[in-house]
């Protein structure tokens, strides 16, 4: 087509302008929708087969989200297994439950993650979740410092260093090795099926115990499965069960497990990628025996702890107790009661400082001082010119 004038022409190449930039941000803003594994509450998991970086006995991350409903028999339901569900010393290296009962640490309802260790060691940690929300939970070992710990959305929410009895270090002990698979979403158990209900995406498993940055930083990510100490990913995008990292620990769908569409919002990927975790401050709760103060658990493991804190037990009625905070990756992972002190009627409150913030630098700005003569009352003048610091007066505005 042919125009005659230049505003004619102008307006066309407006026009085709528009057209196209409207076109490349449509195929720009394009996302795939999320696919999530589907467990419908009877004989649906995915079943992995064993191998040994899915177990590495001295460190270890299992992450996972996890969307629960209520559980086929009304008590628990295995959405992570690696266990023969028997007894403390039987083939057992770690369960993920979802429990609505307290199950074996007393949280009501949430999930619960047990590790087995060595021959005959037993640790488990809970937290208490609501059903029918995603959410983000990691469990953390190192057999070096004997730390087990409980995330859940990125924050700390359990922690020990001791077996279920609290009385047995964990210190030194190794995750027991086993030959079973490891399951998503279930168990075929010699007493008994048990099964999750709900739904998991983004699962993880690394060969190291992972910082509570890494897991926060991380959880809202798409990783491609070429991290270091990745051992195996699953986020089930293409249709499969397949593990991403290239190690060949592919899943086989088991069952009525289906890989579906999230519905409704991506909470999976809400968030942001790469995020950092704010400096919090750690809390603790005083334990009594008789009227001494003879340990602390934490309720909260605080981040960005970048020294040692203090620690002040006030009030319960008495005085003398004395403990100290211990600090690992910018977290409060445990508090050491010192001196037990005597005559606490009640459990006294216990103060964790907050982490040390640089305070913010003040900096000095160079001032000029300006001074001017023959200035007439009422006229306006302009500042116009700035040089060597000085500044001129040009005259009458």
């Amino acid at each position: 087509m042919t125009t005659t004038t230049g505003n004619a022409n102008i307006s066309l190449s407006i026009l085709l302008c528009a057209v196209t930039l409207h076109a490349l941000t449509f195929v720009g803003f394009a996302q795939t929708t999320n696919q999530v594994l589907s467990l419908n509450r009877s004989t649906s998991y995915v079943s992995i087969p064993s191998a040994p970086d899915l177990q590495n006995p001295t460190n270890i991350t299992v992450e996972a989200w996890i969307y629960p409903e209520p559980p086929p028999n009304g008590n628990h339901g295995w959405f992570i297994v690696k266990s023969d569900g028997q007894i403390n010393y039987s083939a057992r290296s770690y369960e993920w439950d979802w429990v609505t009962n307290g199950g074996n640490t007393g949280i009501g309802e949430g999930v619960e993650v047990s590790l087995f260790l060595n021959t005959a060691t037993w640790a488990a940690l809970g937290a208490s979740l609501p059903e029918m929300n995603w959410v983000h939970v990691a469990a953390t070992y190192s057999s070096a410092s004997g730390l087990f710990q409980l995330f859940t959305n990125g924050v700390l929410a359990a922690t020990t260093t001791n077996d279920i009895s609290g009385t047995v270090p964990l210190i030194g002990q190794q995750i027991r090795q086993t030959t079973l698979p490891v399951n998503f979403g279930g168990e075929t158990l010699v007493e008994g099926p048990v099964f999750a209900a709900g739904y998991m995406d983004e699962v993880r498993i690394w060969n190291t115990a992972r910082s509570a940055q890494d897991i926060y930083g991380n959880m809202f990510c798409r990783l491609t499965g070429t991290e270091t100490n990745l051992a195996g990913y699953w986020n089930f995008d293409d249709g499969t069960a397949n593990d991403l990292t290239g190690h060949g620990h592919n899943g086989t769908l088991e069952g009525n497990a289906q890989i579906v569409p999230i519905v409704g919002t991506d909470a999976v990927h809400a968030g942001v990628c790469g995020a950092g975790l704010a400096p919090r401050t750690a809390t603790a709760s005083a334990v009594l025996t008789n009227d001494f103060v003879v340990g602390a658990n934490i309720t909260d493991g605080g981040y960005g702890y970048t020294n040692t804190p203090t620690v002040r037990i006030i009030g319960g009625g008495g005085s003398g107790a004395q403990a100290v905070a211990v600090v690992s990756n910018g977290v409060v992972v445990a508090v050491s009661v010192l001196e037990a002190g005597y005559g606490y009627t009640n459990a006294p409150v216990i103060v964790i400082a907050p982490p040390f913030i640089e305070p913010p630098m003040m900096g000095i700005a160079a001032m000029s001082l300006l001074s001017f003569s023959n200035l007439v009352m009422g006229t306006n003048y302009q500042l116009q010119s700035f040089l060597g610091s000085t500044w001129s007066n040009v005259g009458a505005a």
